[in-house]
Protein backbone atom coordinates (compact mmCIF):
# COMPACT_ATOMS: atom_id res chain seq x y z
CA UNK A 1 0.00 0.00 0.00
CA UNK A 2 2.23 2.95 -1.14
CA UNK A 3 2.32 6.08 0.88
CA UNK A 4 -0.76 8.26 -0.15
CA UNK A 5 -3.47 5.98 -0.75
CA UNK A 6 -7.04 5.99 0.85
CA UNK A 7 -8.98 3.68 -0.58
CA UNK A 8 -8.67 0.50 -2.45
CA UNK A 9 -10.95 -1.74 -4.70
CA UNK A 10 -10.72 -5.12 -5.18
CA UNK A 11 -12.00 -6.97 -8.34
CA UNK A 12 -13.38 -10.47 -8.71
CA UNK A 13 -13.81 -10.32 -4.89
CA UNK A 14 -16.07 -12.74 -5.12
CA UNK A 15 -13.38 -15.16 -6.01
CA UNK A 16 -12.76 -17.54 -2.99
CA UNK A 17 -8.60 -16.68 -3.63
CA UNK A 18 -9.35 -12.88 -3.81
CA UNK A 19 -11.37 -13.18 -0.73
CA UNK A 20 -9.28 -14.63 1.37
CA UNK A 21 -6.24 -12.65 0.34
CA UNK A 22 -8.12 -9.40 1.13
CA UNK A 23 -9.68 -10.21 4.41
CA UNK A 24 -6.59 -11.16 5.47
CA UNK A 25 -5.33 -7.51 5.54
CA UNK A 26 -8.63 -6.86 6.92
CA UNK A 27 -7.72 -9.27 9.47
CA UNK A 28 -4.46 -7.66 10.35
CA UNK A 29 -5.99 -4.15 10.82
CA UNK A 30 -4.57 -2.31 7.88
CA UNK A 31 -7.88 -2.51 5.56
CA UNK A 32 -11.15 -1.52 6.52
CA UNK A 33 -14.29 -2.54 4.89
CA UNK A 34 -16.49 -0.46 3.12
CA UNK A 35 -19.19 -0.98 0.86
CA UNK A 36 -19.54 -3.71 -2.16
CA UNK A 37 -19.24 -2.54 -5.88
CA UNK A 38 -20.68 -3.86 -9.52
CA UNK A 39 -22.78 -6.49 -9.03
CA UNK A 40 -24.01 -7.73 -5.52
CA UNK A 41 -24.27 -11.84 -6.48
CA UNK A 42 -21.68 -12.30 -9.10
CA UNK A 43 -22.81 -15.36 -10.67
CA UNK A 44 -19.52 -16.13 -12.36
CA UNK A 45 -18.24 -19.27 -12.62
CA UNK A 46 -15.34 -18.00 -10.31
CA UNK A 47 -17.88 -16.71 -7.68
CA UNK A 48 -18.75 -18.23 -4.71
CA UNK A 49 -20.94 -17.69 -1.31
CA UNK A 50 -23.15 -15.25 -3.06
CA UNK A 51 -20.43 -12.43 -2.80
CA UNK A 52 -20.06 -9.15 -4.92
CA UNK A 53 -18.51 -8.34 -7.68
CA UNK A 54 -15.49 -6.40 -5.73
CA UNK A 55 -15.77 -4.23 -2.71
CA UNK A 56 -13.64 -1.01 -1.83
CA UNK A 57 -11.64 -0.95 1.58
CA UNK A 58 -10.30 1.86 3.20
CA UNK A 59 -6.68 1.85 4.16
CA UNK A 60 -5.96 2.12 8.04
CA UNK A 61 -3.20 4.67 7.74
CA UNK A 62 -3.86 6.43 10.96
CA UNK A 63 -3.24 3.45 12.90
CA UNK A 64 0.04 4.47 14.72
CA UNK A 65 0.83 0.73 14.05
CA UNK A 66 0.60 0.79 10.39
CA UNK A 67 4.07 0.53 9.26
CA UNK A 68 5.11 -2.31 11.76
CA UNK A 69 2.01 -4.33 10.71
CA UNK A 70 2.81 -3.76 7.05
CA UNK A 71 6.79 -4.90 8.12
CA UNK A 72 5.09 -7.63 10.24
CA UNK A 73 3.51 -9.23 6.88
CA UNK A 74 6.31 -8.63 5.00
CA UNK A 75 8.38 -10.81 6.95
CA UNK A 76 5.48 -13.62 7.46
CA UNK A 77 5.73 -13.33 3.76
CA UNK A 78 9.45 -14.28 3.24
CA UNK A 79 9.38 -16.71 6.28
CA UNK A 80 11.11 -14.43 8.49
CA UNK A 81 8.44 -13.89 11.25
CA UNK A 82 9.22 -17.57 12.90
CA UNK A 83 12.07 -15.83 14.12
CA UNK A 84 15.37 -17.18 14.90
CA UNK A 85 14.92 -20.64 14.64
CA UNK A 86 13.72 -20.24 10.64
CA UNK A 87 16.83 -17.49 10.47
CA UNK A 88 18.72 -20.96 11.03
CA UNK A 89 17.56 -22.99 8.91
CA UNK A 90 18.15 -20.51 5.71
CA UNK A 91 21.67 -18.91 6.90
CA UNK A 92 23.48 -21.41 8.89
CA UNK A 93 25.69 -23.09 6.45
CA UNK A 94 25.62 -21.22 3.52
CA UNK A 95 27.64 -19.87 0.91
CA UNK A 96 28.33 -16.97 -0.06
CA UNK A 97 30.46 -15.35 -2.95
CA UNK A 98 32.20 -12.13 -1.57
CA UNK A 99 33.52 -9.32 -3.92
CA UNK A 100 35.29 -5.58 -3.74
CA UNK A 101 37.75 -3.35 -5.15
CA UNK A 102 40.46 -5.54 -3.98
CA UNK A 103 39.12 -9.19 -2.96
CA UNK A 104 37.56 -12.27 -4.10
CA UNK A 105 36.48 -14.94 -1.87
CA UNK A 106 34.17 -16.86 -0.11
CA UNK A 107 32.30 -16.62 3.19
CA UNK A 108 30.54 -19.48 5.22
CA UNK A 109 28.00 -18.37 7.72
CA UNK A 110 27.48 -20.28 10.58
CA UNK A 111 24.24 -19.45 12.69
CA UNK A 112 22.81 -20.95 16.12
CA UNK A 113 25.89 -22.90 17.27
CA UNK A 114 29.40 -21.49 18.67
CA UNK A 115 30.94 -22.52 15.39
CA UNK A 116 32.58 -19.41 14.03
CA UNK A 117 32.29 -18.31 10.25
CA UNK A 118 35.23 -17.88 7.94
CA UNK A 119 36.19 -16.25 4.75
CA UNK A 120 38.96 -17.20 2.47
CA UNK A 121 40.03 -14.17 0.55
CA UNK A 122 42.36 -13.20 -2.73
CA UNK A 123 43.78 -9.90 -2.47
CA UNK A 124 46.47 -9.01 -5.30
CA UNK A 125 46.65 -12.32 -7.06
CA UNK A 126 47.32 -13.84 -3.58
CA UNK A 127 45.20 -16.34 -2.12
CA UNK A 128 45.13 -16.44 1.90
CA UNK A 129 43.76 -19.29 4.65
CA UNK A 130 40.62 -19.55 5.69
CA UNK A 131 39.77 -17.18 8.38
CA UNK A 132 37.51 -17.57 11.63
CA UNK A 133 35.90 -14.03 11.82
CA UNK A 134 33.99 -14.58 14.59
CA UNK A 135 30.24 -16.29 15.74
CA UNK A 136 27.02 -14.57 14.08
CA UNK A 137 24.75 -13.10 16.44
CA UNK A 138 21.21 -11.50 15.50
CA UNK A 139 21.37 -8.16 15.95
CA UNK A 140 18.03 -6.90 14.53
CA UNK A 141 16.46 -5.00 11.60
CA UNK A 142 16.77 -1.28 10.05
CA UNK A 143 15.11 0.03 7.39
CA UNK A 144 15.92 0.04 3.66
CA UNK A 145 15.96 3.85 2.93
CA UNK A 146 16.07 2.98 -1.00
CA UNK A 147 12.63 1.91 -1.00
CA UNK A 148 9.90 4.20 -0.73
CA UNK A 149 8.19 0.95 0.93
CA UNK A 150 10.66 1.00 3.57
CA UNK A 151 11.24 -3.15 3.97
CA UNK A 152 13.48 -4.32 6.84
CA UNK A 153 16.42 -5.65 6.50
CA UNK A 154 18.40 -8.32 8.75
CA UNK A 155 21.55 -7.26 10.19
CA UNK A 156 23.87 -9.47 12.20
CA UNK A 157 27.33 -9.20 14.05
CA UNK A 158 30.34 -11.14 15.02
CA UNK A 159 31.49 -12.05 18.21
CA UNK A 160 34.89 -12.03 18.33
CA UNK A 161 36.61 -15.08 18.89
CA UNK A 162 39.03 -15.36 21.71
CA UNK A 163 42.00 -12.86 21.54
CA UNK A 164 41.01 -11.23 18.31
CA UNK A 165 40.29 -7.55 18.15
CA UNK A 166 38.01 -7.30 15.63
CA UNK A 167 34.25 -6.25 14.75
CA UNK A 168 32.24 -7.11 11.98
CA UNK A 169 28.55 -7.08 10.78
CA UNK A 170 26.42 -8.81 8.22
CA UNK A 171 23.33 -6.79 6.38
CA UNK A 172 20.96 -8.93 4.32
CA UNK A 173 18.26 -8.14 2.07
CA UNK A 174 15.13 -9.16 2.95
CA UNK A 175 14.71 -11.94 1.05
CA UNK A 176 18.56 -13.26 2.20
CA UNK A 177 19.40 -13.37 -1.39
CA UNK A 178 22.28 -11.01 -1.02
CA UNK A 179 24.42 -9.13 1.76
CA UNK A 180 27.19 -6.69 2.40
CA UNK A 181 29.60 -7.69 4.73
CA UNK A 182 31.43 -5.06 7.08
CA UNK A 183 35.24 -5.93 9.20
CA UNK A 184 37.00 -3.71 10.70
CA UNK A 185 40.39 -5.62 9.52
CA UNK A 186 41.03 -9.15 8.22
CA UNK A 187 42.89 -11.18 11.08
CA UNK A 188 47.02 -10.20 9.88
CA UNK A 189 45.91 -7.13 8.78
CA UNK A 190 44.49 -4.65 11.39
CA UNK A 191 45.20 -1.37 9.60
CA UNK A 192 42.96 -2.63 6.42
CA UNK A 193 39.18 -2.23 6.59
CA UNK A 194 36.85 -3.22 4.11
CA UNK A 195 33.55 -4.14 2.73
CA UNK A 196 32.32 -6.23 0.79
CA UNK A 197 29.23 -7.46 -1.36
CA UNK A 198 27.90 -10.82 -1.82
CA UNK A 199 25.34 -13.23 -3.23
CA UNK A 200 24.84 -16.79 -2.45
CA UNK A 201 26.96 -19.32 -4.51
CA UNK A 202 24.75 -21.44 -6.20
CA UNK A 203 23.43 -17.97 -8.16
CA UNK A 204 27.32 -16.73 -9.28
CA UNK A 205 27.64 -17.37 -12.76
CA UNK A 206 29.73 -20.91 -13.50
CA UNK A 207 32.93 -19.16 -14.07
CA UNK A 208 32.74 -17.37 -10.91
CA UNK A 209 31.69 -20.94 -8.98
CA UNK A 210 35.14 -22.42 -10.36
CA UNK A 211 36.95 -19.78 -8.95
CA UNK A 212 35.37 -19.74 -5.70
CA UNK A 213 35.73 -23.54 -5.34
CA UNK A 214 39.82 -23.02 -5.84
CA UNK A 215 39.74 -20.81 -3.57
CA UNK A 216 38.08 -22.37 -1.03
CA UNK A 217 39.93 -25.84 -1.44
CA UNK A 218 43.29 -27.25 -0.14
CA UNK A 219 46.32 -25.20 -0.80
Amino acid sequence: VVCCVQVVIYHDFCDRDVYRAVMSFVQDGILQFLRPIGKPRWDMPWCHDGLPEGAAFRVLRSDPKFRAKLDFRRERADGLHHGKSLLEQRINGSTWSMYSTNYEGVLRLHFGSRRPSTFRSCFEDECGKKENIGVLQLSGWIPDRGLTTSPRMLVMKFQPMKGQQLEGSVVFDRALQGLTLSMSHWPGSPGRSTTLVGIPLGRAPYFVQQVNQWISGPR
